[in-house]
């Protein structure tokens, strides 16, 4: 059975740790930093053998050179746009939509969910109902578009939203409370987040993490995924899928 360690990482990154205990082996998603993994591989005997990258920012790949120190045979996995442009230091295997990737004998599909960045890729092990999306999808909310389009992002998010309701989202950031915060300041008069909202703010005030997310209540209360609710739609003017999400990512842009 694999199962998944966070570790928080700078000021809200978190960094994926995947064990297979029954081989003593271990996988790595977006190690911005090494030390919290690097500890935890030790103390339980684990060896690192796969690093997955969904793409190329600092945080989401710096202490790729220290892990591959510490455990020179262990493989890194980034999306091919990435690695033609040598975004990702020590990349080995190239994917793309569509490729398979495995780990302690489970598959992950990969995902080109690009919009935040051009090369973002994302990996779901569907046996396991996980996605590692990276900074795709937060916690009611989406990554900023530091590289693509709005049309990109929507394209991206429709991927993620046809996924199963019962699929854990491994976002990269700790962002739920302050994008719920925002949603509310939209209007769209939807009690869920206003519940949600009240949830969360309670769990991180006692020190709780948000994440991994439930993509089934990412549906409900992620505005990012709601370009299609009457609700919203109304409360921003827009008649559209793409003018709604446009409108959504400026909202959010102003805070």
């Amino acid at each position: 059975m694999v199962t998944v360690e966070l570790f928080p990482a700078f000021q809200d990154n978190y960094v994926f740790l995947l064990v297979d205990a029954s081989a003593r082996e271990a996988a790595v998603v977006d190690p911005g930093d090494a030390l919290g993994v690097l500890g935890a591989l030790e103390a339980k005997e684990l060896a690192l053998k796969e690093i997955f990258i969904t793409h190329h920012h600092a945080d989401h790949v710096g202490g790729v050179k220290l892990l591959k120190e510490c455990f020179p045979s262990a493989r890194v996995t980034c999306g091919v746009y990435d690695a033609e442009r040598k975004r990702v230091p020590f990349a080995e295997r190239l994917v793309q939509e569509g490729d398979v990737v495995t780990f302690g004998g489970e598959d992950a599909r990969v995902l080109d969910v690009p919009g935040h960045t051009k090369g973002h890729i994302a990996y779901h092990f569907g046996t396991l109902g996980m996605l590692f999306i990276g900074d795709t999808l937060f916690g009611a909310g989406s990554g900023g578009l530091f590289e693509g389009t709005a049309a990109q992002m929507l394209e991206s998010l429709k991927k993620i939203r046809n996924l199963p309701s019962e699929t854990l989202v491994f976002c990269a950031h700790e962002y739920t409370e302050k994008n719920l915060r925002v949603a509310l300041e939209l209007k769209e008069g939807n009690p869920a987040q206003r519940a949600r909202f009240e949830e969360v703010a309670a769990m991180r005030a006692a020190g709780a993490r948000t994440v991994p997310l439930l993509l089934a209540e990412e549906k409900e209360t992620n505005p990012f995924l709601r370009w299609d609710a009457p609700s919203l739609r109304k409360a921003l003017g827009t008649g559209d899928d793409l003018s709604t999400f446009a409108a959504v990512r400026a909202f959010r842009d102003r805070f």
